[in-house]
């Protein structure tokens, strides 16, 4: 569905705030929308997209490429963290 608005219409737009999944994880927001494409890669994992569709308590809005969403669906890897931390705390002792 297209939605297009007219100058008019703009005083029923109020301002929208964009965070990541990650941010919004133990809190809850009216309405989420979602995007799915499938250059994203990596990122379309099954519990991201689990963690965001669940932050919606009024209406979720999916955006995006449908073979994206269901890729992201399909994948349940766990991707091991590329990361120093262990090597950074061990060059403090």
């Amino acid at each position: 569905m297209i939605v297009e608005y007219t100058n008019e219409s703009f005083i029923n737009i109020s301002h929208a705030y964009c965070m990541s999944v990650h941010k919004a994880q133990g809190s809850e927001y009216p309405i989420v929308i979602l995007v799915a494409l499938r250059l994203f890669g990596i990122m379309l994992q099954r519990r991201l997209y689990y963690t965001g569709i669940t932050r919606a308590s009024k209406a979720l809005i999916l955006i995006g490429e449908e073979e994206a969403f269901l890729q992201a669906a399909k994948n349940n890897q766990v991707h091991e963290r590329q990361t120093y931390l262990k090597q950074r705390l061990e060059g403090l002792a």
